[in-house]
């Protein structure tokens, strides 16, 4: 056997050199991912609109812009409205945004319509619609979402989910107020947990 020369050396040198580099370059690659992933988490947590139109994909009307944009500034949000403008859409849009903006297990979502069939048949389907073209995690049907075994999303009426979370959400279907507000309104609130 013999002795390696110096230009072998050199050689081998610059290849473990090319290979350290080629590690870093992924390494940095990877951190930089991360890096940007967090910063559209927050921007999509800050703006439920951002988040419809880039994670969705969805247009959405003024209307629609101002009921999301409510639900993240004011703790109760009521919106008179009338039939067929997208309120169970909103709805849908804003379980998903809810849901998807924290980690799996650290929300819910309890929702509410005037008859279990309303929940069913019109507000979960459109959950189910948003949760499938956005792509988001878990598992939807008609009533429930399941993201992890600890954390289920639950409807009925009333709606009963017992589970201590850390951040809760309710979205309530189309509701008659007094007889001095006309029509249906929508009602968006965030329940707060110590």
């Amino acid at each position: 056997m013999h002795a390696p020369s110096i230009s072998e050396i050199e050689r081998a040198k610059a290849e473990i050199y090319r290979q350290r580099l080629l590690e870093l370059e992924e390494e940095a690659v990877s951190e930089l991912a991360a890096i940007q992933d967090e910063m559209q988490r927050r921007a999509w947590a800050a703006d439920p609109v951002l988040w419809t139109e880039e994670r969705i994909g969805e247009k959405i009307w003024s209307g629609q812009k101002r009921i999301l944009r409510s639900v993240l500034q004011h703790r109760k949000t009521a919106v008179p409205t009338c039939h067929d403008i997208g309120k169970s859409f909103t709805a849908g849009l804003i379980t998903g945004w809810w849901l998807d903006i924290h980690p799996p297990g650290e929300a819910f979502v309890i929702t509410s319509a005037p008859t279990a069939a309303q929940v069913r048949a019109v507000l979960w389907r459109e959950i189910g619609r948003v949760h499938a073209k956005g792509q988001l995690q878990g598992r939807v049907n008609q009533t429930e979402r399941q993201a992890t075994k600890k954390s289920l999303l639950s409807a009925g009426n009333p709606p009963i989910t017992i589970l201590p979370p850390s951040r809760a959400f309710m979205p309530a279907a189309s509701c008659t107020f007094s007889t001095k507000l006309a029509g249906c309104c929508r009602l968006f609130g965030k329940l707060r947990t110590p």
